[in-house]
């Protein structure tokens, strides 16, 4: 549940309690459920194989405590569009694990009781859209109790209507260094003929004007002015991170720092706080937020990056972006996926297919091509395979399996070479570092990178993983696979979707299962799903195309 909160109050754990007015309804012969397991990684990298049976499962299963004990929990407290939303955790059923049966509550009633916010942070005030009808549509569908938000948006307007910001509107804006800009101004008028207000800014103007400790801040910054004030939308990283930083966020995993810390864009939709209120080396950590909150998780802008380092690159980059929207690409109703044998785990042998089948479903109107390993552990399809797939020019192109900065789809950098698919694809992977793209100017573009760069053909935007991929063994959907199905039905719901719009979305539906602590699974997805693409690419979907 997310509900909108009033300005000025905000909630805590002890300020929310729930009462059930209905008698729970028992149901018998549930049984033993199974207990869950750890999650694994989407890389192959050895790793220590868990036991299947934990040490204390005879105790948990002896236990005459509910699971989970209790029926709600405040998991977060973030902001979006200038509103304070409260997120929420409902537990309408319960397992009573000694008596192998359930509880369920036909009914919830939860009480919450506000406190005043804590004081902000004079670096980094609180943020608003320049116009509330914004507030409106980033928050439409996303919180449960609109009634509420319409009464604090009519206490907070203004008696006359907003005026037009003194800079003027901009609602998609470009950064990127002063030798690429005249490459981009394609890609501008492009989003001007699609009733845009398109503008780009050289770095090296920020970096010499706005204040913030290094680039990346004085970026964000800017950025935070420019939704203020201009009413900003979209942001295009244009650089790779050689000429345009990222944000290195931190989770804490082995004692490498390198492990531990992810490349994460995200920090450039995310425009409340500092993200890093203890002012150390380390971004986005938990309580990073201000007021010892999380950090913001919630975008006020839909970010992606071209990851180009010459003016060759970058006029590459956009005259894909042309010609995918000039018309719909020859196979767009094609999907391509892309399974892969993951390994053996004590639950059994893993098969990365298994997440597609629930994805198939959020996909109505599309054809589906498979490259799949199931039932076997050998490999069913080679590289080969792969690239004769890619150049019959599917559109879409989702794969599950095994990835490292050069390899994804059982393909290598070098190995593109031949694409020669005639209309650009989308690509969702889930593997590890196929989407890192923080290289420095002496290593190798990541493949994800190559896909995206590659002139006339390959893709046309990649959502990667920048750092580990996780799912779980016994039900492969699970973690990386749950933003993968979320972005397919924000694009499958509506017509010419922005990609990043979607993409955004789709992660914030998931918002209430970020963890605070132990392995955090879920922070690793949410911080490092990246998007090599343009965030205003509208995307063509069958039988909703829009004119």
């Amino acid at each position: 549940m997310r509900l909108a909160l009033p300005p000025g109050f905000t909630l805590k754990k002890e300020g929310l309690s729930v009462a059930n007015p209905l008698p729970p309804i028992a149901l018998d012969g549930v049984g033993t459920l199974e207990h869950g397991g750890p999650p694994g990684l989407q890389s192959g990298i050895p790793r220590a194989r868990a036991s299947a049976t934990p040490d204390g499962l005879p105790a948990l299963y002896s236990s005459e405590t509910p699971f989970p004990p209790l029926l709600a929990e405040l998991a977060t407290v973030q902001r979006k569009a200038g509103i304070d939303i409260a997120v929420i955790r409902l537990f309408p059923a319960q397992y009573l694990p000694s008596k192998r049966t359930a509880l369920f509550h036909p009914e919830l009633l939860l009480r919450a009781r506000l406190t005043p916010a804590p004081p902000e942070n004079p670096r980094f005030p609180s943020i608003r859209p320049l116009d509330p009808s914004e507030t409106r549509r980033a928050l439409a569908g996303f919180i449960d109790n609109p009634a509420d938000l319409e009464a604090t948006l009519r206490s907070l307007a203004s008696p006359t209507s907003p005026s037009a910001p003194a800079g003027g509107r901009i609602d998609y804006l470009i950064l990127t260094p002063s030798n690429l800009v005249a490459s981009f101004q394609p890609l501008l008028e492009q989003k001007r003929r699609e009733g845009l207000t398109a503008a780009t800014v050289a770095l090296e103007e920020i970096a010499s004007t706005t204040p913030g400790r290094d680039l990346a801040e004085k970026m964000r910054n800017h950025l935070r002015q420019s939704y203020t004030n201009s009413g900003l939308r979209y942001l295009l990283l244009g650089g790779d991170t050689t000429s345009v930083p990222c944000r290195y966020a931190f989770i804490p995993r082995g004692a490498s720092p390198r492990d531990s810390t992810l490349p994460c864009d995200l920090y450039f939709a995310c425009l409340d706080g500092s993200w890093n209120r203890t002012g150390d080396s380390r971004w986005g950590e938990v309580m990073d937020g201000e007021g010892d909150a999380d950090v913001d998780l919630l975008a006020e802008i839909a970010v992606g990056r071209a990851p180009v380092d010459t003016p060759e690159e970058a006029a590459a980059f956009v005259e894909k972006q042309l010609r995918y929207r000039a018309a719909p690409p020859v196979g767009w109703t094609n999907v391509l996926l892309m399974g892969a044998f993951l390994g053996d785990f004590p639950t059994g042998p893993a098969q990365g297919a298994d997440m597609f089948d629930p994805v198939v479903a959020a996909l109505p109107g599309y054809q589906f091509e498979w490259l799949d390993d199931r039932p076997g552990k050998e490999p069913k399809w080679s590289g080969a395979d792969s690239l004769a797939a890619l150049n019959r020019s599917p559109h879409l192109v989702l794969y599950n399996g095994h990835g490292d900065p050069s390899t994804m789809m059982r393909l290598e950098g070098a190995d593109l070479a031949p694409l020669s698919n005639s209309s650009p694809f989308l690509i969702y992977s889930i593997g590890c570092n196929s989407g890192r793209f923080d290289n420095d100017k002496f290593s190798p573009d990541c493949i994800g990178e190559e896909f995206v760069k590659l002139p006339r053909a390959g893709a046309v935007a990649a959502l990667l993983n920048s750092h580990l991929g996780w799912f779980d063994p016994k039900h492969p959907l699970l973690y990386a696979g749950e933003f993968q199905r979320n972005l397919l039905q924000q694009l499958a719901g509506q017509a010419d979707v922005p990609l990043g719009n979607a993409l955004q979305r789709g992660r914030e539906l998931l918002v209430g299962q970020v963890e605070t602590s132990g392995l955090m699974t879920y922070r690793w997805c949410y911080y490092e799903i990246t998007l090599l693409g343009d965030p205003g690419l509208r995307v063509w979907v069958p039988g909703r195309v829009s004119h």
